[in-house]
């Protein structure tokens, strides 16, 4: 019963077929061309499949692998061989896209969007009705081969990557995120300086089968050292824990040769910052302070403003700082040597200038115990009295 039914299913669609025009139209496609030969699009395709087996093939250890990579991608370019020959309709979709496909498909269903097609006739056909279908009486494949061809249509369609039919976009709710009308309540982040607004940024989401889009506002950002522009959100700026301390708005380039990205130590103290509202600024250099190998300026990780002027400079002293590092990344005994010099310079020249220099030891490794030394050397004795007070109770709790 079911395969009478399947039957005259695709006995009405080959004859839907022999009445095909250019003009019919089907949901969002238009017939524009009839019998075309897209025989470019497949030996595209057959020629990737070549290339991607022969590299496959360099990889096998076994003949067996290599039997079995070799007939994996014989078996595609053997379908796209027959898919050559096979005459197709050129469609084209509200959204403006061309496109092409067997006639059948056209006829299978309602097509609301070019990139949903129904690629998936999972049906055995006689050789008759499949020659009606693909519109050849001189079909001479087998029943079993001509199933294969549009067995594996899904895949032939899938790997020509459609993209997303533009209907869909036109058609989704576009909505401002929570935080869209946020303002950032500072000028610097990390070595970022925030110069204004963005363009905005569109993120598709979906709730069940809703698809929508969400708006998010940008603020244009600045790297002071290497005059990098970028744009971030305003959750970018979120400093967050997860393995270490960290911001999505950063820059991450090379400046003088070596990376410059903030360390979880250095976004950690920034959340200090952050928390008490101290007008900060990274990677703070002078003209007359210049390494021990006397090529770049030396830089402090950061300088605390109090009305407008310097009132500390800060360093994050990491391991690496007071003794030898084992880690290759530092460069064992010499880089160590250079490292103690440079901080002796720091030191003798924020003295010489008559400004604080603010150590944070590595030992200060957790950010209560971090917060409790900057906030008694930084003065911020009423602050201070309220985490103590705080951490106090946490603790009796």
């Amino acid at each position: 019963m079911i395969n009478e039914i399947r039957q005259d299913r695709i006995s009405s669609i080959a004859n839907k077929i022999r009445n095909i025009r250019v003009g019919q139209k089907s949901g969002c496609l238009t017939i524009i061309e009839l019998d075309v030969n897209d025989s470019e699009t497949y030996d595209k395709l057959i020629e990737e499949d070549r290339v991607m087996k022969e590299r496959e093939l360099q990889r096998c250890d076994s003949p067996e692998k290599a039997k079995e990579v070799s007939s994996h991608y014989e078996h595609y370019i053997e379908i796209y061989e027959k898919l050559k020959k096979v005459k197709k309709i050129k469609c084209k979709c509200k959204c403006g896209r061309e496109i092409y496909m067997l006639a059948p498909y056209f006829f299978f269903k309602r097509h609301n969007y070019c990139d949903t097609l129904n690629n998936y006739m999972n049906i055995s056909v006689s050789k008759d009705v499949y020659a009606q279908l693909i519109n050849d009486k001189n079909a001479t494949a087998d029943e079993e081969e001509l199933y294969s061809v549009l067995d594996n249509m899904p895949y032939s369609f899938f790997h020509m990557n459609i993209k997303e039919c533009g209907l869909k976009e036109q058609k989704r709710e576009r909505v401002r995120s929570s935080d869209y009308d946020y303002e950032l309540p500072f000028k610097n982040h990390a070595t970022l300086v925030i110069e204004g607004y963005g363009k905005d940024k569109e993120e598709l989401c979906k709730a069940g089968r809703k698809e929508y889009y969400v708006i998010y506002r940008t603020f244009k950002c600045r790297r002071k050292l290497c005059g990098k522009e970028y744009e971030y959100r305003y959750k970018d700026f979120e400093i967050e824990k997860s393995d270490g301390y960290y911001s999505l708005a950063r820059c991450n380039c090379r400046d003088d040769s070596f990376f410059t990205a903030p360390s979880s130590f250095e976004w950690r103290t920034m959340k200090f910052f952050r928390e008490y509202g101290i007008e900060y600024e990274a990677e703070v250099s002078f003209p007359d302070l210049i390494g021990a190998g006397h090529k770049y300026l030396l830089r402090y990780d950061f300088a605390v403003y109090e009305n407008g002027k310097i009132k500390a400079l800060i360093e994050c002293q990491g391991a690496q700082h007071y003794r030898k590092s084992e880690d290759e990344g530092f460069g064992g005994e010499p880089v160590f040597r250079l490292q103690q010099l440079n901080d002796e310079k720091k030191r003798a020249y924020a003295q010489e200038k008559g400004l604080k220099l603010i150590e944070i030891s590595y030992k200060q490794n957790t950010y209560e115990k971090e917060k409790l030394y900057l906030l008694g050397e930084l003065n911020m004795i009423d602050e201070l009295a309220k985490e103590v007070r705080k951490q106090m109770h946490n603790r009796t709790k």
